[in-house]
């Protein structure tokens, strides 16, 4: 951090921070770049604090352009890079990779054991005052590497430069670069001789990075008032909602509905009641237009308990109060009561933001909210709507092959059978293993967009599939610990609990108490209780993986390290 430090042009005041962050910060500035420094606790490294560090800055500090995570890292030569120490590497999409791999816990290194090299030898003095730099795979894991075959295995199998211990767990909350200054060759004889001047020349370059970029590149030569309005903007999600395709009808009436909101200039705030039937059809007529009508943005939050949930709501309410945001869309979708000025009553106009801006659309079957806004009622189908919708929605496959057949009570019976008995149906097991199976790791290109799709699907088989009624095939169980690192993954950590002790319950009953699979999810449970601030459990389940791998693999082996 002195280092970094260092390297700013000016040093700035400290400004406040939420109740929860715990980090120390550095602000300053350097060149036209307003610069937030944060680091792990001193003595301390892995991913999970790095995880913990970066979602606790993006908590306090909500404008981050972009993120560099410097720091020192072993490095791994190969024929394509003579890396020598105080050399810098850099990541950079490579192949198949985004830049920074978590390698697998699970994959074994035929010979094992550690294998001497020569001592660290001091380069020549001109490296010392001109390192090279290297761009490509930079490999991360909650482990430290002092094996020459599992490097050497590293650097064959990924293609990497370079192994160190935070990347992983920053990238999957906050992407950004990383760059780490070389300070041993990962093997048996690491010692601390060259991190200081590893990780003055990492900064030096983030230094020298920062000063070729502009505030005019990052703001891809828009005008100073578009640059203000791109900071709001965020990507749209509607993968959460089911949106049905060709929505029939309400044309005059949206149209009307978003005239009245004026999207693209909400200066001043105006209120819709979209009110009708319930199952009328008022939330899905509006989900196939919003893309078009919001220019593609959305924001959204996840929580895992209540005090994140007021957070949450409270950061959202921040950010639509600020000025010059005013192009958003607030939706508050079937709201059932409206009880104003009663004790204990529901008064959703609580929930509004302070700012006189900004566009409020609430669905609804209630007649008593038009006094909040202007009411757009959604009129039943007349009869050739009816028909038209009717005539879309049949399937006329269908119709072709039992047109005039009569029909078949015990078929109706098997059907009414199969539906009763859904739960158990064995293609809901086969839904589980193809999900778990599509899971990508942290380390493939565009994995965060994958994952998002795999969600909705992930959601489905999670309530359909009960353990009771499940084989004891290991791929099943594998499937529930995918689905784990999935919700992990998204920040869904009560989900991710609930898969990972489903896959230990089934590990522990099909492959015992012992095996590497099973003590593979107790460790990612350690990791997802440490995250949650339950350390005792972390520290439980932590102990139990560590014995389980000494007694499956020895006290010597890779993963046992």
């Amino acid at each position: 951090m002195a280092a970094a430090k260092a390297m700013l042009d000016e040093i700035h005041d400290d400004l406040p921070v939420q109740t929860t962050d715990h980090n120390t910060y550095i602000l300053g500035r350097i060149k036209e770049h307003n610069i937030v420094i944060a680091c792990l606790p001193s003595g301390d490294y892995g991913l999970v604090l790095a995880n913990t560090v970066a979602m606790q800055l993006m908590s306090s500090f909500h404008l981050i352009w972009f993120g560099l995570m410097v720091g020192i890292g072993g490095g791994v030569p190969n024929d394509d890079a003579d890396i020598w120490l105080g050399d810098v590497v850099v990541s950079k999409p490579t192949g198949k990779y985004g830049g920074v791999v978590q390698y697998d816990y699970g994959k074994a290194i035929s010979g094992g054991g550690f294998q001497r090299t020569g001592m660290l030898n001091r380069p020549p003095q001109i490296l010392l005052t001109a390192p090279l730099v290297y761009y490509g795979v930079i490999v991360s894991a909650n482990q430290l590497v002092r094996d020459s075959q599992l490097r050497n295995w590293l650097s064959h199998d990924l293609g990497a430069y370079c192994v160190e211990m935070e990347a992983v767990g920053l990238m999957n909350n906050y992407p950004c670069l990383v760059i780490c200054g070389i300070c041993d060759y990962a093997d048996s004889h690491k010692n601390k001789e060259w991190q200081g001047y590893a990780s003055a020349v990492a900064v030096a370059y983030a230094r020298e990075l920062l000063l070729c970029i502009s505030i005019s590149d990052i703001d891809c030569m828009r005008s100073a008032e578009d640059a203000v309005s791109a900071r709001f903007n965020v990507p749209f999600d509607l993968i959460r909602l089911l949106v049905i395709a060709n929505f029939l009808g309400r044309q005059k009436e949206l149209e009307q509905l978003w005239h009245h909101l004026q999207l693209q200039n909400s200066n001043s705030r105006t209120v819709a009641i979209l009110q009708g039937l319930g199952g009328i059809g008022k939330t899905h007529s509006i989900l196939p237009q919003l893309p078009g009508q919001l220019l593609g943005q959305s924001r959204s939050y996840s929580a895992t308990n209540d005090d994140e949930i007021e957070q949450n709501a409270r950061q959202v309410l921040k950010w639509l109060a600020v000025p010059g945001n005013s192009r958003w869309l607030l939706i508050f979708d079937n709201i059932g009561q409206y009880s104003p000025g009663i004790e204990d009553g529901y008064d959703i106009q609580e929930f509004f933001p302070t700012a006189d801006h900004g566009s409020i659309l609430i669905t609804s079957r209630l007649q008593s909210l038009p006094e909040l806004g202007r009411s757009f009622p959604i009129p039943i189908f007349d009869t050739e709507e009816s028909l038209l919708l009717l005539w879309q929605s049949m399937n006329l496959h269908i119709l072709d092959t039992i047109t005039g057949e009569e029909v078949d009570q015990d078929w109706c019976l098997d059907m009414a059978r199969t539906e009763t008995n859904r739960l158990n149906s064995p293609w809901h097991e086969l839904a589980l293993v193809a999900v778990g199976a599509m899971v990508p790791g942290t380390d493939e290109q565009d994995y965060w967009q994958l994952q998002r799709r795999l969600l909705v699907h992930a959601d489905f088989v999670r309530q359909m599939v009960r353990s009771d009624h499940l084989t004891d095939d290991v791929s099943v169980w594998s499937a529930f610990h995918s689905l784990g690192n999935l919700y992990s993954d998204q920040g869904k950590l009560k989900e991710a609990e609930t898969m990972y002790q489903r896959a230990l319950a089934g590990y522990e009953k099909a492959l015992g108490p012992d095996h590497t699979s099973t003590s593979d999810t107790v460790n990612n449970l350690g990791a997802l209780y440490a995250v949650q601030g339950k350390l005792k459990d972390a520290e439980t389940m932590y102990q139990r993986a560590l014995a389980g791998f000494e007694k499956a693999c020895g006290p010597d082996n890779y993963q046992t390290k």
